[in-house]
């Protein structure tokens, strides 16, 4: 039976169209979510689950974004980048983890 240990959830816009922040420079990550996630006392088989959404406006050209997630000492961090200019994130924007254990 698996234990519950912690879930955390990063806001950063929850309707549609709520924000309008360009990916100005190519190919460089823009944070849109972090969170910290608590597993003191737990010492086995711990399992996350990670999940996100975000939401851009493209241009009118092949784009390539990309979603990256950075593993830290006690965070994890979403990040996102496109490939060419004109992309503008518009939200939702979210990000969130849940810890469980054996």
């Amino acid at each position: 039976m698996m234990n519950y240990v912690d879930a955390r959830t990063s806001q950063n816009a929850s309707t549609a169209n709520s924000i309008a922040i360009p990916i100005l420079l190519i190919n460089t990550p823009q944070l849109f979510g972090q969170i910290g996630l608590l597993s003191e006392g737990v010492t086995t088989n711990l399992r996350l689950l990670l999940k996100g959404t975000i939401s851009v406006q493209l241009p009118l050209a092949l784009v390539g974004v990309t979603v990256t997630i950075v593993r830290g000492t006690l965070t994890y961090t979403a990040f996102v980048s496109s490939n060419l200019p004109g992309t503008i994130r518009v939200g939702p924007e979210s990000f969130d983890g849940i810890l469980v254990s054996d």
